[in-house]
């Protein structure tokens, strides 16, 4: 979504971190890679905002 508000970015973060957050889905590396994608992104996102 290219117009999301911070507030829309911040909620989908946190929904997909409770997805696949380490702690919470067991220790498939392949989840844990997907989430620290999901923190780059985040990253640069609130670096552009």
């Amino acid at each position: 979504m290219p117009d999301a508000t911070p507030q829309q970015i911040k909620k989908a973060y946190y929904n997909c971190m409770k997805a696949c957050h380490p702690d919470l889905s067991g220790n498939d590396p392949d989840v844990t890679n997907f989430c620290m994608f999901i923190n780059e992104g985040a990253r640069a996102i609130c670096v552009a905002i």
